[in-house]
Parts: structure tokens; C-alpha cells; sequence
């Protein structure tokens, strides 16, 4: 008998060690202006009422080719800021600091792993 609680305390501690219980996401993705790829970095804002799905929003860098990978603990909506090493500032006039647009875009994130591509679109003087 002492054994069986043996194990099961050595395995409640070990789930709570790792988060057993709580959400978890793995966001991966690439994004893209133009079709060309994006360096600089990503914000994965959550977008909740809910307990899932509040909470501090988590950024990650965009390597040279576009490429991200980030882990979230809130699941559900979520607000996604693109920002690009490359803007240029101060901008002269009648030119623009990104040729494409930035526009927060909203994705829903799901348990488990998550694949989110962001093709980013030209931008209309």
C-alpha cells in the first residue's frame, strides 16, 4: 500500500512541476511581406474574457527568414502585432515605412501545436 502512495505522490509532484493542468500552445509559423520574408519580431496578445485566456502577452523574434516559434500558456483569440527590423524612420514624405501593412490581425490559438502563416499585404498610399 505504501508503495501505490509512493507513486502517486512522485507523480502528482512531476505534473505539477511540468504544469499539468494548466493550457498550453506551441506557435509556430512564418510570416511574409509580399512574399519575401520578415525579420524582426511577433506579439501574440491574448483577446479573452475568459481565465484560458488572460494573461501577459508574449512575444518572440522572427529570424531571417520569417520563421518564429514561441510557447503560450492562454489559449483562445489572440491580438498578432507584427514589427519588422526593417522599417524605415523618419520617413520621407510621400514615402512609406513599411510596404506592407501592419495591421494587428487576430488568431485563435488552440491547445497543443499551432501553425499561424502571416502573408503581411501591400499597403495603398
Amino acid at each position: 500500500m505504501t508503495v501505490r502512495v509512493s507513486a502517486a505522490a512522485v507523480l502528482a509532484a512531476l505534473l505539477a512541476l511540468i504544469g499539468g493542468g494548466s493550457p498550453s500552445a506551441k506557435v509556430t509559423g512564418r510570416v511574409t511581406c509580399q512574399g519575401k520574408p520578415v525579420a524582426g519580431s511577433i506579439l501574440f496578445s491574448p483577446k479573452g474574457k475568459d481565465a484560458s485566456n488572460k494573461g501577459s502577452a508574449v512575444n518572440a523574434n522572427l529570424d531571417e527568414d520569417g520563421c518564429f516559434e514561441l510557447r503560450l500558456t492562454t489559449i483562445g483569440k489572440h491580438v498578432v502585432v507584427v514589427t519588422p527590423s526593417d522599417i524605415r524612420y523618419p520617413i520621407k514624405p510621400g514615402e512609406m515605412e513599411y510596404p506592407c501593412d501592419r495591421s494587428p490581425q487576430e488568431r485563435d490559438i488552440n491547445t497543443g501545436d499551432n501553425r499561424i502563416v502571416i502573408e503581411l499585404t501591400k499597403r495603398k498610399l
